[in-house]
């Protein structure tokens, strides 16, 4: 499903909105009915999650709805990385990214796994930790980084609080990331369902992501058409 990446990976190139969905459970259907009204499925392997042999379909499921199929890892491991490559994913949303030089890992596994489409695969960088802020800059001019996303509730803990994403100083550090991302004219985005769509376009998040509860509140409706 190339033409759905490289549609992707080009409108994350122009920093145009786009809009991905986190499905609450490792459902085939759920993510059929969820696909044709987002741009990418967020399979998240990390916390819970799907086990390894229902990645492939859930990736059809998304496919089918016109959506790129990206999974969060549970670890960095190549090993576990070329596991879930052998499944038909789009790309990574990799955890706990703390150096460019990480990028250029995965980015070299991705082409010994899919040599003829490699450049079509995509790589998000989930900065969470004071590391991967210090290195922030050169994480998203990293080659093959396609968009970067700040995951406030573990880089809460990072900096020496309670595991609080909406804590006043998380919420600073992360719109200073979406500001730096825009002046580097890259894409990027944090946790709307803390800090609300409109803030985080404002601050400079192009790339946003919803949970499940979220798609219920009576707002997301005009998140989806309006932006």
């Amino acid at each position: 499903m190339s033409q759905i990446r490289e549609s992707l990976k080009a409108r994350l190139a122009c920093r145009d909105f786009v809009i991905g969905i986190a499905p609450k459970f490792s459902s085939a259907d759920l993510v059929a009915a969820l696909a044709p009204r987002f741009d990418y499925i967020f399979l998240d392997c990390e916390n819970a999650g799907p086990d390894v042999e229902r990645i492939p379909d859930l990736v059809r499921a998304a496919h089918a709805g016109g959506a790129a199929a990206l999974l969060r890892p549970w670890s960095k491991e190549l090993g576990g990385l070329r596991r879930y490559l052998g499944c038909g994913i789009d790309g990574f949303i990799m955890p706990d990214v703390e150096s460019a030089e990480e990028v250029a890992s995965a980015r070299s596994l991705m082409a010994e796994i899919h040599p003829a489409d490699a450049d079509t695969m995509l790589y998000f960088a989930l900065i969470e930790t004071v590391r991967g802020v210090e290195q922030a800059r050169d994480i998203m001019l990293a080659d093959g980084c396609d968009a970067t996303q700040i995951g406030t509730s573990d880089l809460a803990v990072s900096i020496g609080l309670p595991r609080r994403g909406d804590h006043e100083k998380v919420r600073d550090i992360a719109f200073r990331l979406l500001e730096l991302a825009r002046a580097l004219g890259k894409s990027a985005g944090c946790p709307v369902n803390k800090y609300g769509v409109q803030p985080v376009i404002d601050a400079g998040g192009n790339c946003v992501m919803l949970f499940m509860p979220d798609v219920l509140k009576p707002e997301a409706r005009r998140w989806r058409t309006a932006l």
